[in-house]
């Protein structure tokens, strides 16, 4: 069976410098994304990139 990569939650907690931006950045740009952006693509891949962050907007959605 292959494994299933769950999404972080929209107010996700664990990093509290990041959700201080993000709430940081909702009140001040409502219409703006600012929340985790879904992942993509097999966990299975042979090539795995870490690191990029999305931009504030969305980063394409």
């Amino acid at each position: 069976m292959a494994a299933l990569f769950q999404d972080p939650p929209r107010e996700c907690p664990l990093c509290p410098r990041l959700a201080a931006f993000r709430a940081d950045n909702r009140a001040a740009y409502p219409d703006w994304h600012n929340a985790p952006v879904p992942a993509f693509g097999p966990l299975d891949a042979r090539l795995l990139i870490v690191g990029l962050a999305p931009g504030l907007r969305g980063a394409n959605r």
